[in-house]
């Protein structure tokens, strides 16, 4: 006698579902806030729900006038290592013995997503990444909640808001995931799969500011963003299918950059002073306090007001106070001969002393700093207005948008490429602005590309016809020839992709006697992807599922989904009906094809 099968939810059902339950612990919020939580610099924002317009409020600390302030934060070395100090606060809260200060350390989970410490700029300390990045959130957080009571007498608890953090568009998977993990511990969310905090890309957030105050961008207008922050420079490219109230914006090829920010450019200087003064002393290594000092308080402001006037009188010299390394020289040195041997190996860079501690540069040697960033952003705004075609302005953001020597770099591709470069008002705001109303509206985006192919890791039976002969494989209790690395892809990199967007995939275990069933998810930023092997995929993690421990393995299907905002796992086992559900967030959708796993 034939058992009768129980009717099975659709996978729509499924959906929608999900998309209740999101759009329920969303509802909740009576405020939006933004963090953009920089390499360089940061900042916050925020507005509220209730208001028919919503004013766009900034975070303000006291005594700055402007919105974005370092990202150093002052912790203490003893446990629990609580967050005293954070931006422009770090100098006067620092003690020494009894404080580190991380600073620019973002940059280390590019170059390492999955470095699980930090080592401190000043004071030895070494942390974990998510308690550094937590401490940051924590300060961030309760300063906003703070200037919300005193400013406009609204009292919220961190359960009301909508927390929106922004990353760079390039940024990998596990850093992501990184992000989640730290913006829990700092108490903006009690679980990391929690709907309450979007994580926005931040050259998305400065589309979106855009639109608001660029009258030009309107429908069926292409034009990119090039984001150019501390660390990284993000590009993305978009059409506008309709402009404000109603935005809509379509992205029309996957995001792209890389780690050309403008701590590059510090680091040339820092090589500078080691070959002048000595590269084994201490005051010039990077945990040094002498170092961070004369980065933070006198290099940035020569950095940034290096311009027009020093580019138009090309034998001009920039003035730089050294006087915190001096100090600090370990044996001392004398400034004058270190210039003269300096000058000796440098004939056609000549440095100069002028006072007691200050050093004097010529303009050609500071415009060298720039060369190694300004190759990479040029080469690749070259190659990304050759690939989308019809591109009328490119939008020039982010801290690293005053740079004169990037302007001019960044205008002659563009008008090359018979498009127009646009540098709008305080570009280094877009992100932390464009962000909250990334919060107020988050459909504005209605169609992504996928920056990388995604699949996971599945066996078939081996064909001499369609496979290689090194991936043959003998099972013994199959009794047949297998190959057990094949990339099931779910998403392909570049794939257009709508929000919410889902797809599912149905696996069985090789064998009967299998009582769980392990997902080993991979990517890579090919197209075309055949094996799990190949050159360039990277195994992003896996997740184990139980399934039925009897039965046929053919008949214990399990059905992965993985969805725009989340990777979603929806186990099935179709006799009985049942449904559980495995989720790690952060990860990207996916589409694909049906294989024996």
């Amino acid at each position: 006698k034939k058992k009768k099968k129980k009717k099975r939810r659709s996978r729509a059902a499924d959906q929608q579902e999900d998309q209740i339950f999101m759009a329920l612990e969303a509802a909740a919020h009576r405020a939006v806030v933004a963090i953009d939580f920089g390499t360089t610099n940061s900042g916050a924002a925020y507005a509220f729900t209730a208001e028919k317009k919503p004013r766009v409020w900034p975070l303000q600390f006291s005594g700055v006038a402007d919105i974005k302030v370092p990202t150093s934060v002052v912790v203490s070395k003893h446990p629990p290592h609580r967050a005293v100090g954070f931006g422009p606060s770090v100098m006067d809260e620092f003690t020494e013995g009894e404080h580190a200060i991380f600073h620019r350390f973002k940059m280390q989970l590019y170059d390492n997503p999955k470095r699980a410490t930090l080592r401190s700029d000043v004071g030895e300390l070494e942390l974990p990444a998510v308690t550094v990045i937590a401490r940051c959130l924590e300060v961030l957080k309760k300063r906003v909640l703070e200037q919300m009571k005193t400013q406009q007498d609204i009292q919220l608890e961190a359960a009301q808001v909508l927390w929106v953090l922004t990353v760079p568009a390039i940024w990998p998977e596990a850093s992501k995931q990184l992000m989640r993990q730290a913006a829990r511990q700092a108490g903006l969310i009690e679980s990391e799969v929690s709907a309450r905090l979007v994580l926005a890309l931040e050259p998305e957030c400065a589309a979106i500011q855009c639109q608001e105050h660029l009258d030009f961008l309107q429908k069926d207008v292409r034009y990119a963003v090039l984001d150019c922050g501390g660390g990284t420079v993000d590009t993305t490219v978009y059409t506008v299918k309709a402009a404000p109230p109603q935005l809509d914006l379509q992205e029309l090829e996957r995001a792209g950059g890389g780690g050309w920010g403008s701590t590059r450019v510090d680091a040339k200087f820092v090589e500078l002073l080691r070959e002048l003064l000595g590269a084994q002393q201490p005051c010039l290594q990077d945990n040094s306090f002498a170092l961070f000092e004369l980065l933070t308080n006198v290099w940035e402001d020569r950095k940034v007001r290096f311009g027009r006037e020093q580019l138009d009188n090309p034998t001009g010299m920039v003035s730089i106070n050294i006087s915190s390394i001096l100090e600090h020289l370990r044996p001392s040195a004398d400034l004058a001969d270190c210039v003269q041997r300096y000058n000796q190996r440098h004939p056609d860079l000549q440095l100069r002393k002028v006072g007691s501690s200050n050093l004097k540069l010529p303009v050609a040697l500071m415009k060298s700093f720039y060369d190694d960033v300004l190759a990479h952003i040029r080469g690749h705004v070259q190659k990304m207005l050759a690939t989308v075609k019809g591109v009328r302005y490119l939008l020039l953001l982010g801290g690293f948008a005053d740079s004169v020597l990037l302007q001019d770099a960044v205008r002659a591709e563009v008008e090359r490429a018979g498009a127009k470069l646009i540098i709008p008002p305080r570009p280094w705001l877009a992100i932390v602005l464009g962000a909250v109303q990334f919060g107020l509206r988050p459909n504005s985006i209605s169609l992504r590309r996928a920056r990388l192919t995604y699949g996971v890791v599945t066996s078939l039976q081996f064909d001499p016809a369609v496979h290689p002969e090194r991936y043959r494989e003998w099972d013994d209790k199959l009794s047949e020839y297998r190959i057990t690395k094949i990339f099931s892809i779910f998403v392909t990199a570049n794939q257009a992709l709508p929000p919410n967007h889902q797809v599912s995939h149905s696996f069985c275990p090789l064998y009967d006697t299998e009582v769980s069933v392990t997902y080993t998810v991979v990517c890579t930023e090919k197209e075309a992807v055949s094996y799990s092997d190949e050159e360039g995929v990277r195994v992003l993690g896996s997740v184990t599922v139980p399934v039925p421990s009897e039965g046929r393995a053919c008949e214990k299907l399990v059905e992965c989904t993985m969805m725009v905002t989340a990777f979603q796992l929806n186990i099935r086992e179709e006799q009985e009906g049942k449904s559980l559900s495995y989720r790690q967030t952060n990860k990207q959708p996916a589409s694909g094809e049906r294989y024996r796993g």
